[in-house]
């Protein structure tokens, strides 16, 4: 039997530790042959589309945060619940 030591992270959680997989369901699965063995394979993304890290724009000199400020050239500055989408 061959035995491989838990990295930290599987160490860590109770269910990496038990050999269970993770959450998500796999992309890919298939057989590895090798010879006269044969070892099933499960292939899960790497990266999760969900937990995406969302950057403001910020001046270069200052520091300070660039804002997006909805403006109608008849009637200045609109709120949000004032903007509705069409052909002009």
């Amino acid at each position: 039997m061959i035995t491989t030591p838990l990295s930290a992270d599987a160490a860590a959680s109770p269910a990496l530790a038990h050999g269970s997989p993770p959450s998500t369901r796999a992309s890919w699965s298939g057989l590895l042959r090798l010879s006269l063995v044969t070892v099933p394979v499960k292939a899960y993304a790497a990266v999760s589309s969900t937990d995406g890290v969302t950057l403001n724009q910020i001046h270069r000199d200052c520091g300070q945060r660039i804002r997006y400020e909805k403006h109608c050239p008849l009637h200045g500055k609109l709120d949000s619940g004032n903007i509705v989408k069409g052909f002009p």
